[in-house]
């Protein structure tokens, strides 16, 4: 009877690890808007980063999330590494790249998972000539 009781506990506990559910975790990145435009010099493009995750849910990345923004030709554009707020330098059209830990998970308050791997997401900015 002990042996079957014992039998039955564990089966229990197995279920429940089974069943146990892990936080859902980035899967991608878009970038909003895709594609922006600013007047040269000094002009200012926002973009926000959504994360899509393995749930298929999504949510807005914060810098909380641990992103980080930057542009390809920084002569054309700067953007700041936390915020995603570029500046136009000088005329011309530049790529904008935002990289997430691959362990954000879905709610904010559950923990990293202490991935190593990168997602990435891009748009494209093009500063025009201010008239």
């Amino acid at each position: 009877m002990r042996s079957v009781l014992a039998l039955i506990a564990f089966t229990g506990i197995m279920l429940m690890l089974a069943c146990e559910s892990k936080p859902a975790r980035i899967a991608s990145v878009q970038v909003n808007p895709e594609d922006a435009q600013a007047d040269s010099p000094g002009g200012h493009a926002s973009f926000v980063a959504v994360g899509i995750f393995d749930n298929q849910q999504s949510r807005n990345l914060t810098k909380a999330d641990r992103i980080s923004w930057s542009t390809y030709d920084k002569t054309i554009a700067s953007i700041d590494s936390m915020t995603g707020l570029s500046t136009c330098n000088s005329p011309g059209a530049t790529s904008v790249t935002v990289h997430v830990s691959g362990d954000v998970p879905f709610r904010v308050s559950d923990e990293p998972r202490g991935s190593s791997t990168q997602v990435v997401g891009m748009a494209n900015l093009l500063c025009r000539p201010t008239p």
